[in-house]
C-alpha cells in the first residue's frame, strides 16, 4: 500500500470510524494493512489521529508489499524516534522481525517476542490411500528441484501440495519440512500435535539454498556488504533457534535423510504395529509448547495492563472475571477487514 492510497482511506473516514467503534486494535500478520492507522498517529491533525490502543503484530517482514520504502521508512522513524504514540504497541513471533527493521530503518520500537500457541482448528483428514501412514510427508512437492532431488535419490516419501494440518499429518510417520520463511505457523502446530519432524540441518540447509535447489525468502537479508554470510544467520529462523532444536531431528544429506527413514525405528512389527511412539514425541514437545503458550497469554496480559486494563488469572490461560471487569466493559471485539483497501497499491 502506498502512502497516497493511505492517505485516500485516511481522509474518506474509514480509520475514524473503526478507531471510534474499538477500543483496542490488533493488526495481525501484515504490518502494511496497518499504514492508514500509523500515517494518522503521526499526523498533526487531531481530525485524522486514532485514539485506540494499536497492537502490531508483525509475523512478516514490516515493509512487505510497500511501493514507496523510503517515505514508509521516514513514517516509521518518526513514529519510534519522534511522534511515540502511547497507544502503538509492538508484538512479533519471532526474533527477526526486530531486526530487519533495525537494518531498514537503523530504529526499531521494543519488541514483545510473543510466539504461536500452535492451536488450530483445522480437521483431520481421511488419508486417501490404504498404506499413506507408512510414509513421511513432505512439502518438496511446491519446489520443483528439492522434489526432484528426492526423487532422484529414492527417498521414500509422500509429496504433498498442500499442509492439511497437523492433525492429518499425525497419522503418518514423519513429517519432512523445508523451512521457506523464518517462522511458520505450522512449525508450531506440529510441535503441539507431536508430529515428527525432520528438517534439513544447518549446512545442509545452506547447501540447497545456495545451490538454488531451495527458494529462501530472506537469504539476501543474511548477506553483509562484503558479500560474506552472517556468522548467526541461523539464528534468525525458527527452525534452528536453539530452544527448538531439541524437538526437531536434523539429516545433513539426502543418504542421511534416507537412512533415517530406512531405519530401524521406522519399522514395523509382524502384526504392522508402528515401532515410532508417537505418545512419546507428542509428549516431549508439548511441555515445550505449553511453556510457550504460557509467555505469550502473559505477555498478553502485560500489554492490555499497559494498555490500561485489568486481566487476571492468565496463568490459568483465561481471564479472571472479578479481576477483569474493566475488559468487559470494551466495545464489542469485531474483525475488520483492511487489505480489502489497497486495490494493488
Amino acid at each position: 500500500m502506498s502512502k497516497k492510497r493511505a492517505d485516500e482511506i485516511l481522509q474518506s473516514g474509514y480509520i475514524q470510524l473503526v478507531c471510534d467503534s474499538a477500543d483496542i486494535i490488533i493488526i495481525a500478520d501484515i504490518a502494511t494493512d496497518a499504514r492508514p492507522f500509523l500515517q494518522s498517529l503521526a499526523s498533526s491533525s487531531g481530525q485524522y489521529k486514532c485514539k485506540s490502543k494499536i497492537a502490531m503484530e508483525l509475523t512478516n517482514r514490516f515493509d512487505w508489499k510497500i511501493p514507496d520504502t523510503e517515505e514508509y521508512y521516514r513514517l516509521l522513524a518518526t513514529l519510534i524516534t519522534k511522534t511515540k504514540p502511547d497507544n502503538l504497541f509492538w508484538i512479533a513471533n519471532n526474533p527477526y522481525e526486530g531486526i530487519y527493521m533495525r537494518k531498514k530503518i537503523h530504529v526499531s520500537p521494543v519488541f514483545r517476542l510473543l510466539r504461536s500457541s500452535g492451536i488450530t482448528s483445522l480437521p483431520q483428514l481421511p488419508l486417501q490411500q490404504q498404506n499413506e501412514s507408512q510414509y513421511a510427508v513432505t512439502n518438496a512437492r511446491n519446489w520443483t528441484r528439492v522434489y526432484s532431488e528426492m526423487m532422484h535419490h529414492g527417498i521414500p516419501v509422500l509429496a504433498k501440495k498442500y499442509y492439511g494440518g497437523p492433525k492429518t499429518l499425525a497419522q503418518h510417520i514423519a513429517y519432512i519440512d523445508f523451512p521457506y520463511q523464518v517462522s511458520t505457523m505450522k512449525l508450531y502446530e506440529n510441535l503441539r500435535e507431536g508430529i515428527f519432524l525432520l528438517v534439513p540441518s544447518r549446512k545442509f540447509f545452506r547447501q540447497l539454498v545456495e545451490a538454488n535447489v531451495l527458494r529462501f525468502c530472506c537469504w539476501q537479508e543474511f548477506i553483509d556488504e562484503n558479500g560474506k554470510l552472517a556468522r548467526n544467520w541461523h539464528m534468525n529462523i525458527d527452525y534452528y533457534r536453539p530452544e527448538l532444536r531439541p524437538f526437531i531431528t536434523y539429516f545433513g544429506s539426502w543418504k542421511e535423510l534416507t537412512d533415517l527413514l530406512d531405519g530401524e525405528r521406522w519399522r514395523r512389527d509382524k502384526g504392522g504395529k508402528q515401532l515410532l511412539d508417537q505418545a512419546a514425541e507428542r509428549k516431549k514437545s508439548a511441555h515445550l509448547i505449553e511453556k510457550m503458550t504460557l509467555e505469550t497469554v502473559q505477555g498478553w496480559k502485560q500489554i492490555f495492563l499497559e494498555m490500561g486494563y485489568t486481566v487476571g488469572g492468565a496463568e490459568k490461560g483465561a481471564l479472571d472475571r472479578e479481576k477483569a471487569a474493566e475488559l468487559s466493559s470494551l466495545k464489542q471485539i469485531v474483525p475488520v477487514g483492511v487489505r480489502y483497501l489497497e486495490r494493488g497499491n
